[in-house]
């Protein structure tokens, strides 16, 4: 049952620090550099050329206090064919400026034909030369969130505000609100395309997806009707509440670096998959926690920056490292999807939750001839609560299990067995859902098959109770455990005795074998829980952590975890090490 634990580590490589500490930083990629547009209370802009791991300095902002601002690209004019053009905004002193940019790492020569028009932050203007602003006086665009996809600016912002921006008319189009619950407002959150065209999509519907604390939205934006359609998406229960986080879009995967919940800076690494819905938290980690970082690909997205930030003790850093994609979009460690398939479990709760809420009329008792009533329905959640005392941070959900299950899944009778055995103590399907194995308090254990309703197999073999009876994952087996300390296993077929297992001292309260068959867990009253070996009869491990009668042990779904329950109150996960 002992194994070593994995050791993981964290796949960042560090490059040469920032030329000064910097805070949400904006950053652009451009061929084989990272432009580093400025940060919190810094207005230098920054090239770093990749191969030769150095920056150099591009421009400051002119006469802008910097606090939250937002850099996008935008599409090149004709007149500007050897660079790009960036477009800065916003921030809680607004500003609006736009800059040519031909990289400082090209000929002197070309660079001074062009050093007035280029490589400056200049006024973004019309046709006719007059200054354009992005955001009216009164909106609070700090932290605001912009992604650019055709001649559209789509930009969220505080409270729950989304705009559409027309980057050739230069006018809003659109000006809406979103159903986002978020105390600190929308800002510093995630915003990202949804479509991996970018700059290049012209099409008539425009998808993104927006993140912020526990509030997760799928926004498309249909041109010709100027509309928005919104839908909720499951945010995972660890990124709920997290605040200023690093994050990046490649191939509609989400990868999100650190942030804070809570006023702890964190240093967890997520993924989120736009086509699965699905979230993972890894296991590797950066290297420190930080909150503030920029996250940024370089050209052809096979490695990801980390910039800047600010550590626990809330210092600017001027850290740089990057890590490689593919470290993040690769297979998941058991761990990580153990997590995962919590995860979904959360998400199904969740939504049954958003479909209860959707009635008009509740439930419909009346019509359900259910009558049930939210009194007895807690009593049940508190009953099942004593009897469980495990949290996997979805307990405030179990309301909505039973209303769901209770009174909206329809059962009819398919079958009733009759038997001449007196007190049946336990019912238990085969894996396959052909057979059902019982118990009895007259010491019997018998298998019946379910279509045809018939005994196959008849035991008796104890003089007391029999307190459980199991199939093994493969039904070749089944295991029964009595008030007379002993665990035997049987073949299905040929109803043979061919394992005993002895070494509890007291009545065994609770049989269950591992998924893959060849390890069968016991706990009993007195405090033990024990493994044993199928194929060599022998008992593994006793382990002992519970002061009172252990009455509950499951394996978990990968048999990497044993969780047992006891009448002192306590819940123990036993992990292999």
């Amino acid at each position: 049952m002992d194994i070593s634990a994995s050791k993981i580590t964290t796949p960042f490589e560090t490059l040469n620090p920032l030329p000064v500490p910097l805070c949400h930083a904006q950053c652009i990629s451009y061929n084989e550099e990272l432009l580093i547009c400025g940060g919190t209370n810094s207005d230098c802009c920054y090239s770093y050329h990749i191969p030769s791991n150095q920056y150099k300095l591009i421009c400051l902002y002119p006469n802008a206090t910097l606090q939250g601002h937002c850099v996008v690209q935008l599409k090149n004019s004709p007149k500007h064919k050897n660079g790009i053009t960036l477009l800065s905004f916003g921030g809680f002193h607004k500003h609006t400026l736009m800059m040519n940019y031909v990289s400082v790492w090209s000929n002197d020569s070309e660079r001074e034909k062009i050093k007035d028009t280029c490589n400056i932050w200049l006024p973004f203007i019309d046709s006719e030369n007059k200054a354009i602003c992005i955001g009216k006086s009164s909106d609070n665009y700090e932290g605001a969130r912009a992604v650019v996809d055709g001649n559209l600016l789509f930009i969220t912002y505080y409270p729950n505000n989304i705009s559409v921006f027309n980057l050739h008319t230069l006018q809003y189009v659109n000006q809406s609100t979103l159903p986002i619950q978020s105390e600190n407002g929308t800002s510093y959150h995630c915003f990202v395309l949804k479509t991996c065209y970018g700059l290049e999509s012209m099409a008539r519907k425009h998808e993104m997806v927006l993140f912020c604390e526990e509030t997760g939205l799928s926004i498309e934006y249909d041109e010709e009707s100027n509309s928005f359609g919104i839908k909720p998406l499951h945010v995972c229960r660890d990124m709920r509440f997290l605040l200023r986080y690093a994050y990046v879009c490649i191939n509609e995967t989400i990868l999100f670096f650190g942030g804070y919940r809570r006023c702890t800076r964190i240093r967890d690494v997520f993924k989120y998959a736009m086509h699965d819905n699905i979230w993972t938290k890894f296991e590797r980690t950066l290297p420190i926690p930080l909150h503030g970082c920029a996250a940024i690909p370089n050209g052809d997205k096979t490695f990801v920056h980390i910039l800047g930030g600010k550590n626990t003790r809330k210092r600017l850093m001027s850290t740089h490292t990057r890590t490689g994609v593919q470290e993040w979009l690769g297979e998941e460690t058991p761990r990580e999807k153990q997590w995962m398939a919590e995860e979904q479990e959360i998400s199904q709760l969740r939504e049954t939750k958003h479909e209860i809420e959707a009635m008009e009329h509740g439930f419909e008792v009346k019509k359900l001839k259910v009558e049930l009533r939210q009194k007895e329905i807690k009593t049940v959640i508190e009953y099942w609560l004593r009897s469980l005392l495990l949290n996997f941070g979805w307990t405030d959900y179990f309301d909505i299990i039973i209303a769901r299950y209770i009174l909206t899944k329809y059962f009819k009778p398919l079958k009733e067995m009759h038997t001449q055995y007196a007190n049946v103590s336990t019912v238990k399907f085969s894996s396959d859902g052909s057979k059902l194995v019982l118990s009895s308090g007259d010491g019997t254990v018998w298998i019946c098959d379910i279509d045809s309703g018939k005994e196959i197999q008849v035991r008796k073999e104890y003089s007391r109770k029999v307190n459980g009876t199991i199939f093994s994952p493969d039904c070749l087996f089944f295991v029964s455990y009595s008030n007379d300390n002993t665990i035997q296993i049987f073949d299905a077929k040929s109803n043979k005795e061919i394992k005993k297992f002895q070494g509890h001292s007291e009545t065994i309260r609770d049989v269950n074998f591992s998924p893959d068959g060849q390890t069968v867990v016991s706990c009993s009253d007195d405090k033990t829980i024990r493994l044993w070996d199928v194929k060599t009869e022998t008992e593994i491990q006793i382990l002992k952590g519970h002061s009172s009668c252990v009455t509950g042990v499951e394996f978990s779904l990968d048999g990497n975890m044993i969780v047992s329950q006891s009448i002192d109150g306590n819940i123990q996960l036993w992990e292999r090490f």
